[in-house]
């Protein structure tokens, strides 16, 4: 979509729409660097647990 139908949308105007849409995409780049931080390392999955939650969402 482009931002003037969005701004419609929304009741806003284009430039709040593309200021919103900037902060977004500033915080999704940060928190993409912060969550390459955290690893998990050494442990290992829970097969079982993840076999009973697959077996349910079939």
């Amino acid at each position: 979509m482009a931002s003037k139908q969005i701004a419609e949308t929304l009741d806003m105007s284009p430039a709040a729409v593309n200021s919103a849409l900037q902060r977004a995409r500033e915080t999704l780049d940060r928190e993409k660097h912060r969550s390459d931080d955290f690893t998990l390392s050494g442990v290992e999955p829970n097969r079982e647990l993840l076999a009973r939650y697959v077996e349910a969402f079939e």
